[in-house]
């Protein structure tokens, strides 16, 4: 059998008064375990044993099945005096050293008990964190709004971390050697504040420019209590508007396709619990955490995931708007072919949209099963503009007349008409019936 010191855990064994003069504890005193008289429930919670030894004084204060109940993850031990259905029943007659030997053997299985159990809840947790960061993934790369979707980093990078606060920071480049990181959204549980939009240069005295400029990951305990040898200081500024205390900050860089950093990803207090707020410092130092290894392991998924689902959702707006300019380009270019119509595109796609959107908030009987989604109203909008497209292909003589027959048509009629007319005038009357009799016919 393994030896119980190979797990290097500290077992505290409970045992009632009625165990208190036994010869036993003195020899497991100098091992791993760890005897504690319990004289009642209260004492057992404060202890939380892993092995409980009853006797007839716990007995007495709840009965057995309530003592399970109240530590299910405990083995409970009792004499053959007792009678009890304990999982270990230890004989009267049998030596110390023999008694030792069991208690050593319950301990061992305790742990083994508590190992699998905890290895069962890692990989539970372990499972829940991934088909969660799946879901994440999911979400964020069928979003085409940009802050749409860094509301949703933010929100999922909150439920993650259980932090009070996150904000998100995206660099903008200004020209080849200038840029600037621009501060676009924050969120926070426990304060309601205005945003608004700020731009500042990209350098290392600010802990949200040090991680994008130097490309790493900062994690601090404690915002105030920074060390003298960092280049970058914490802005009380917030703090000191509104009377909140940032404490625990996590900082990691966003990063896209290739590597390339495009912001920061910034968790500010996490706590104990979602539910908790962050109102003063009073609070910030009872309720907030440091930012632990497991967490940060998942953070860095979620920021890695951002990255690229920004840099996506940029590149998908750059290209909607290039698509929107070469349609407003086609548009213009029809207009001015026809300026008689100047206009016309655009009203009829600002009807078609309206119409669309009346329409969907119908509640018609024959329509209320009608809902257009936004990529269908933008598709109509697009066909709407480009209606009239075909125009590019017609001649301009034939868009600007201003009648229904051009000049020389005209001019070719009238003068059919005229020739008739001499006709008329140089024939006899008989001659003249039966011409004019003709041309009906």
């Amino acid at each position: 059998m393994n030896s119980l010191s190979n797990t290097q855990r500290t077992i505290t064994i409970g045992y009632g008064p009625g165990y208190s003069k036994s010869d036993v504890w003195a020899d497991l005193k100098s091992k791993l375990i760890i005897p504690t008289e319990i004289v009642s429930i209260a004492a057992a919670q404060r202890y939380n044993p892993a092995l409980i030894l009853l006797d007839h004084h716990l007995v007495r204060e709840i009965d057995h099945a309530q003592w399970v109940e109240k530590f299910p993850d405990a083995i409970f031990l009792c004499t053959e005096s007792m009678d009890l259905d304990a999982d270990l029943i230890l004989s009267n007659n049998l030596p110390y050293r023999q008694t030792c030997k069991l208690l050593e053997m319950a301990c061992y299985q305790w742990v083994l008990k508590s190992e699998k159990t905890e290895r069962a809840k890692m990989r539970y947790t372990s499972f829940r964190y991934l088909k969660k960061l799946a879901d994440i993934s999911i979400s964020l790369s069928s979003e085409d709004d940009l802050m749409t979707l860094l509301r949703k980093i933010l929100e999922e990078g909150q439920n993650i971390a259980c932090c009070d606060a996150a904000s998100l920071f995206l660099i903008d480049e200004i020209n080849d050697h200038e840029r600037d990181l621009v501060f676009k959204l924050t969120q926070n549980d426990s304060l309601e504040f205005p945003f608004e939009e700020l731009r500042f240069p990209l350098d290392e005295s600010s802990i949200a420019g040090y991680v994008a400029h130097t490309d790493t990951e900062l994690n601090i305990p404690d915002a105030y209590q920074l060390s003298r040898d960092v280049p970058y200081e914490f802005n009380r500024s917030f703090d000191q508007k509104t009377g909140y205390r940032t404490k625990s900050i996590l900082a990691i860089p966003l990063a896209n396709k290739q590597q390339e950093v495009i912001g920061v990803l910034q968790f500010i207090n996490r706590k104990k619990a979602r539910s908790l707020k962050v109102t003063d410092e009073k609070s910030a130092l009872a309720y907030t955490l440091p930012f632990d290894s497991d967490i940060n392991v998942l953070l860095q998924a979620l920021a890695s995931q951002a990255g690229i689902a920004i840099e996506n959702t940029i590149l998908q707006n750059d290209i909607k708007a290039l698509f929107e300019g070469f349609v407003n380009a086609s548009v213009s270019a029809i207009e001015q072919r026809d300026p008689t119509t100047s206009g016309h595109s655009f009203r009829v796609a600002d009807l078609c949209v309206d119409l669309a959107s009346s329409v969907s908030s119908s509640n018609l009987t024959r329509m209320r099963n009608i809902r257009f989604t936004d990529t269908e109203v933008r598709e109509l909008r697009y066909a709407a503009l480009l209606h009239d497209f075909g125009k590019v292909g017609v001649r301009e003589s034939v868009l600007v007349k201003e009648k229904k027959l051009t000049a020389g048509s005209l001019e070719n009629i009238q003068y059919r008409i005229w020739l008739a007319q001499e006709k008329l005038r140089t024939l006899p009357l008989a001659d003249n019936w039966r011409c004019i009799a003709r041309a009906r016919l």
